[in-house]
């Protein structure tokens, strides 16, 4: 519903590809910081197509999130909180405020994106997120990042069988059980 084949994704794309050329001026030092960033993990610059990519996932999942915390985003500054990160700050979940992607609130591309990210919005409600549960980002994720660009930086996923036998023998074996991923990014 979400993913690349999706006619929501290439709406939302197409909708930034809009905005971003209509404001490429303002966002420019996000995008160079981020093009920076990227270069060094891939060895070269994932261009523009990655970059609009990137902030559809993170403009998804933190819609999402919110979604699943808050239940409903009910009108546009709730939206710009939310994209802000604000409203999920409010519960202590931190490391979501601001960043690259919050490009979209910018002045010159709100006209454009505001609109954009209510369709999303509204298309996530259409589901009850608060009963989603599960890796919910993962085949989307892989969609949008290649196998071929994932391995190359080195970027494996534990193989679902693997984790879930892992959670089974731990619960099985512990009265109050714990895991902890390491490598979990």
């Amino acid at each position: 519903r979400f993913g690349i084949g999706s006619p929501t994704y290439h709406v939302v794309i197409g909708g930034l590809e809009a905005a971003y050329d209509s404001s490429r001026k303002t966002i420019q030092t996000r995008y160079q910081q981020w093009e920076k960033n990227m270069g060094i993990v891939y060895g070269k610059s994932p261009g523009t197509k990655a970059f609009l990519g990137h902030t559809y996932l993170v403009l998804l999942s933190r819609l999402l999130i919110d979604m699943k915390i808050n239940g409903t985003i009910s009108n546009d500054e709730d939206l710009r909180r939310s994209i802000r990160g604000e409203r999920l700050s409010q519960y202590g979940l931190g490391g979501y405020e601001g960043g690259y992607f919050t490009w979209v609130l910018d002045s010159g591309s709100q006209s454009i994106t505001i609109p954009l990210l209510r369709k999303l919005a509204d298309q996530l409600s259409m589901y009850d997120v608060q009963k989603v549960s599960g890796d919910l980002f993962r085949a989307i994720y892989q969609e949008i990042v290649t196998v071929e660009v994932r391995h190359r930086t080195g970027e494996y996923y534990t193989p679902q069988w693997l984790t879930e036998m892992t959670v089974e023998k731990v619960l099985q074996r512990y009265d109050k059980p714990s895991i902890i991923d390491p490598a979990c990014g």
